[in-house]
């Protein structure tokens, strides 16, 4: 075979086409070309004419039918390859594995597009850490680099750029940038099926597969250990009225607004309801639903305590006149429940 002008392949419209117009065109087209002809039909000068299209960004590799990928790419100047030229796809062979590769470069970040296998990776060029990798099934996997961890390592905006879910890699949390206001949410949690079957969860979180806490379809909440606040200041309570000459009060430690314990001492004289008052360290939305007393000892239920007000902030203990001694003392414990 001949493929200078001295061989004419075929006419169009008049006009005589040879082997380098042929060529010239796929290029420009941006097709792939596979050169096949027998020994010394000049199919090695051919590409080395149309390398000149490419400059720099064109490697000639020699290979054979038999040749296996890895002995091809052994042809390669790896020492070309590691000064990172312009390539528009680059083989690469991974020090660590021996694994050809095929690389992308995106010299501005100093990583690349890197497709193995089946895989498709990020790739730092330099150290060969995986930084992103999808696999051929799927499994998706976003790294940060080696001592480069992020408070805002990976992010999922809308459309104003506003981070929806965030991934700190930093302090492992995740994170909302929706904004503060009267309707801010800053996560919902969702279902896109309505679920009516009996045992469905919206929520479960597990401990190696062992369920320590759920939320049902219906909102129950279902809970394998205990609710413990962690609250550090506990609510504060008033000097009681009407209950004689120096009453006193306190509120047990490491009492909550939840729950707790309080100490009533009945002033001398003649105490009457002995009206205290206990202040929620913080306020609840809505006054308490219920506010539930009960005695530590004898005299407190002898005495018939009880919950003779409530609001957001505060609940009263009160007891019948009939009931109360002077200096006495009641020790009375809580639960809140709004």
């Amino acid at each position: 075979m001949t493929y200078l002008n001295s061989t004419e392949i075929m006419q169009l419209h008049g006009y005589p086409l040879y082997m380098t117009d042929m060529v010239d065109a796929c290029l420009r087209a941006r097709l792939n070309l596979f050169f096949i002809g027998d020994t010394g039909s000049g199919k090695t000068q051919l590409v080395h004419e149309f390398m000149h299209y490419f400059g720099d960004k064109t490697m000639f590799l020699l290979g054979r039918n038999d040749m296996d990928t890895r002995e091809l790419f052994q042809q390669i100047n790896l020492g070309k390859l590691y000064t990172k030229p312009s390539y528009n796809i680059e083989p690469l062979v991974n020090p660590d594995s021996g694994d050809v590769e095929w690389y992308y470069p995106q010299i501005s970040t100093g990583g690349g597009i890197i497709l193995t296998g089946n895989d498709l990776q990020y790739t730092d060029s330099s150290s060969f850490e995986n930084l992103f990798t999808v696999s051929s099934i799927g499994e998706a996997l976003f790294k940060t680099e080696t001592g480069n961890d992020s408070t805002t390592a990976f992010q999922v905006q809308n459309a104003a750029g506003i981070t929806l879910l965030g991934i700190d890699t930093t302090n492992s949390r995740i994170f909302s940038g929706v904004a503060d206001g009267a309707s801010a949410i800053g996560f919902t949690f969702n279902t896109t099926n309505n679920y009516s079957t009996s045992g469905a969860k919206l929520l479960s979180v597990q401990n190696a597969t062992s369920e320590k806490f759920s939320i049902d379809k219906d909102g129950h909440i279902v809970t394998y250990g205990h609710i413990k606040s962690t609250q550090t200041t506990a609510p504060t309570i008033g000097t009681p009225s009407s209950c004689g000459t120096s009453p006193t009060s306190a509120v047990t430690a490491n009492s909550t607004d939840s729950a707790g314990s309080v100490t009533i001492n009945t002033g001398s004289g003649s105490p009457t309801t002995c009206n205290t008052i206990v202040t929620f360290n913080r306020g609840y939305g809505t006054a308490p639903k219920a506010v539930i007393v009960s005695g530590k000892n004898a005299n407190t239920e002898l005495s018939d305590v009880y919950v003779s007000a409530t609001s957001t902030t505060t609940f009263t203990i009160s007891a019948p006149a009939a009931s109360v001694s002077p200096s006495d003392t009641w020790e009375i414990y809580y639960w809140v429940v709004e």
